[in-house]
């Protein structure tokens, strides 16, 4: 594939494919290659070509439906979690996880990968000062190269190199094949043609579509299979699914579909819940619904194509009678179907997520359930009655049930002896490193430096190459993933990085490679619930974007000991002190303590109560007297009456405000870098350990 910079000169592109990574790295001919093939010869053969090396990967095909990342993701606040439905096991199947192959390369070290993109950042549309200062080998250099080496031997370090990889991955932790053919092109092709069969066996048994001719005028959605290794407890593949998805972006409004929107359990709430699961010592169990989409009856008049690899009618089309994953409106039918169910034996949803559901039994006892689409988990003090629940829903749906949970939305949940609660990303944090060719990179004690915050500026004389840009939009959505899940101290840096996915340059890579830098320093690190009041603390950065003049808002609500919901984002408007980014960003966490009072609340679970209200603490004292009354008329007058909402919360006992030091401020590490003994603290303080730490 011609590179961009030889199509706009119109010349013969001289480059070579190299398959790991998504970025252009040209290799000058001023370097022998002696000096890369040292580096590079633990992680792959060396081959050599004469010429000056270029190097392109396999570009990410966006027609592949892959689910595109997320702006508001990209903002980075808690709300990220609540995004329109998406089925966990398309989620689980790695729709992110698609940028991989079967056959990617063992990753490069840091130091060869650092030497490659700081000679030739001109290949991906940002140039470094190292290599302005260097003359750049031109195409009329390269022929003049090629017909002084004809009939010469050639010579070491005068040749191009390409890689293959020789080092195994566990198969765990290799991307997952995203094509029927591709899978059967893996050693474990026995295995995925099993969970096709199986999938397509079930399709046909429960009379999901009928083949028919397409009628005049209709088009007939096209399919695709998608494939995941489900993990055991051990973190080692159990099975295989696979799953045949409708391609919906092909649908159209008014024809196909009409409503969409489904819920699905927000973040904040089910973190919650594991903290009061380890705080009473309940019992967590986690079902999964078969072929859940399948239940409910189609309203629409839909048809697709058969699928690869099980073309039984030649010339015909399939007529779905029930939903199928991948359709606009499946998820909607699916949740309407399962909230009748609940509501049938007694269930209520919650008014504050609707996708949790509770009954107050008649022992005093609460039992209740989450639903992430067909992935249930249920908690509650007593296991018999939790059993019979699960019956219930087998009698109803096709279910498994699978005991204690131990993998849930990629996440890893585990349980000590002493009946505390850990959930972490390891796995997750593995496969990311090894994506992105970062597995060797240099650990780092901090995801980010002191001060980088300021240092950062939006590019504006140079537009980033589409394919730099895409790996690092790439990069930072897959971070934003761990962020928003179970690593709150990557979420400032994280946060502020995402700021810049719109044009990136090669110092907003270098920094967000540096967070995957410390990420593979601390991969089992994780949220530990045990036992401790819920509270809440807020701080704010003041005018640390030097781009816009605004604040960082970052605020932390800590249950059973852990963070169960934090933020770390960018304040809407400028602030005139530090006083007003204070107060604001108090307004904002009270929104969020406010919300976790009237959920836990709602579910009546004995030993809960909040008679004196969710502790806000602050370490702003003139935010504090601010909240109070209505002080410094003449230097708050401006501020918007929707942050007012914190002083009738405080009137009304809802909350209550308490001053700790900035040295005791859980939250000063979602607002800014810190130097390492503080940011140690700051993981520390919020929960966070190790895996081993846990265990011990």
């Amino acid at each position: 594939m011609p590179c961009n910079v030889c199509v706009e000169k119109g010349k013969k592109c001289c480059t070579y494919r190299f398959a790991t990574t998504i970025e252009r790295y040209i290799i000058d001919n001023s370097k022998t290659d002696g000096q890369f093939a040292n580096a590079l010869q633990p992680y792959g053969k060396v081959r050599g070509k004469r010429t000056a090396a270029k190097a392109e990967v396999d570009s990410y095909d966006a027609s592949n439906e892959e689910a595109p990342i997320d702006e508001d993701l990209l903002d980075f606040g808690i709300e990220a979690d609540e995004e329109a439905p998406i089925d966990e096991d398309l989620l689980d199947f790695g729709l992110e996880n698609s940028y991989g192959n079967e056959d990617q390369v063992g990753a490069m070290n840091q130091d060869s990968v650092g030497e490659l993109r700081e000679e030739n950042l001109d290949s991906v549309g940002v140039r470094s000062s190292r290599s302005r200062s260097r003359k750049r080998k031109t195409h009329d250099d390269y022929e003049e190269h090629q017909e002084q080496s004809k009939g010469k031997k050639k010579e070491p370090g005068k040749r191009a190199l390409m890689i293959s990889s020789t080092q195994e991955i566990p198969i765990h932790l290799k991307p997952e094949p995203t094509t029927f053919r591709g899978a059967l092109q893996t050693s474990e092709a026995s295995e995925w043609q099993a969970a096709a069969d199986e999938e397509y066996n079930s399709l046909v048994g429960k009379g999901v579509f009928e083949p028919c001719d397409l009628p005049p005028g209709r088009k007939a959605l096209t399919v695709r299979w998608v494939f995941k290794r489900k993990l055991g407890v051990d973190g080692l593949v159990e099975r295989y699914k696979a799953r045949l998805v409708a391609r919906g972006f092909e649908q159209k409004y008014g024809t196909d579909y009409e409503e969409t929107f489904a819920t699905v359990v927000k973040a904040p709430s089910y973190r919650l819940l594991f903290a009061i699961s380890a705080l009473f010592k309940w019992t967590c169990r986690q079902s999964d619904i078969k072929t859940a989409f399948l239940h409910p009856t189609l309203e629409e008049e839909i048809f697709i194509a058969e699928p690869e690899g099980y073309v039984r009618n030649p010339g015909k089309v399939l007529q779905l009678k029930k939903g199928l994953y991948g359709l606009k409106q499946a998820s909607r039918l699916w949740y309407q179907e399962l909230r009748k169910f609940y509501e049938k034996i007694g269930f209520m949803a919650s008014q504050y997520d609707e996708s949790v559901f509770y009954k107050n039994e008649n022992d005093g006892t609460t039992t209740i359930y989450t639903t992430y689409v067909d992935d249930l988990l249920s908690f509650g003090p007593n296991l018999e009655t939790i059993m019979q629940k699960e019956k219930l829903l087998s009698g109803a749906f096709d279910t498994k049930h699978l005991g204690d949970c131990h993998h849930y939305l990629g996440m890893e949940f585990l349980k000590n002896s002493r009946g505390e609660t850990f959930i972490h990303q390891a796995t997750y944090i593995q496969q990311i490193l090894d994506r992105f060719g970062l597995r060797d990179i240099r650990p780092v004690s901090t995801p980010m430096e002191v001060g980088m915050t300021t240092k950062l500026k939006t590019e504006q004389h140079a537009t980033a190459d589409p394919k730099f840009k895409q790996r690092y939009q790439s990069m930072a959505g897959s971070l934003t993933y761990a962020a928003t899940k179970t690593r709150p101290d990557i979420a400032q840096a994280t946060g502020h990085l995402s700021r810049f996915n719109s044009n990136p340059n090669a110092e907003h890579m270098k920094e967000l490679e540096r967070i995957f830098a410390y990420l593979r320093g601390s991969p089992t690190y994780g949220i530990s619930y045990a036992t401790g009041d819920i509270q809440m603390y807020v701080d704010s950065s003041y005018n640390d974007d030097p781009n816009t003049a605004r604040s960082t808002t970052g605020w932390l609500l800590m249950a059973g000991g852990g963070a169960v919901s934090w933020a770390s984002r960018r304040q809407g408007t400028v602030s005139l002190s530090s006083c007003e980014a204070e107060y604001k960003a108090a307004s904002e966490a009270v929104q969020e303590a406010v919300w976790a009072r009237c959920f836990l609340q709602e579910l009546k679970i004995p030993g809960i109560n909040f008679e004196d209200g969710i502790l806000l603490n602050m370490d702003s004292t003139s935010a504090m007297k601010l909240a109070k009354n209505p002080e410094y008329q003449s230097r708050t007058k401006h501020i918007s009456v929707r942050h007012h909402f914190i002083r009738e919360k405080i009137q009304s006992g809802e909350v209550k405000i308490n001053w700790v030091s900035t040295k005791d401020m859980v939250a000063d590490g979602l607002t800014k870098p810190l130097p390492r003994p503080a940011f140690e603290d700051f993981r520390r303080n919020m929960g966070m350990k190790t895996l081993e730490e846990h265990m011990s």
